[in-house]
Formats: structure tokens, C-alpha cells, sequence
């Protein structure tokens, strides 16, 4: 795995990440700005998400 300071530009990669519902409840109680959906894949519903977007 490369560091941050060895990319050049035009060099490509990819991250994942995943919160758990506990996370996420957490994130919302702290966060006041309400302007992105968050998919819920599992419920096939939709959560507002705080941040930008």
C-alpha cells in the first residue's frame, strides 16, 4: 500500500468504509446540518444524513 505523499497525479485508488447503526445514531445526535441521504440497503429506506453533500 502506497502513502499519501508517494500518488502522483493520474494515480487511481479505492477506499470502502461502512458505520454501524450505533455509529451512525451517534453522528446524527452530534451533527445539526441535515442535507444528505443516506440509503439504508438493508431496509430499503432512507435516513437523513448530516453534512454535505
Amino acid at each position: 500500500m502506497k502513502k499519501f505523499s508517494e500518488f502522483k497525479v493520474g494515480d487511481e485508488f479505492f477506499s470502502t468504509c461502512s458505520i454501524s447503526e450505533k455509529e451512525l445514531a451517534e453522528y446524527l445526535k452530534f451533527s445539526r446540518i441535515k442535507n444528505a441521504f443516506l440509503e439504508d440497503t438493508q431496509n430499503t429506506k432512507q435516513k437523513l444524513v448530516s453534512g454535505r453533500a
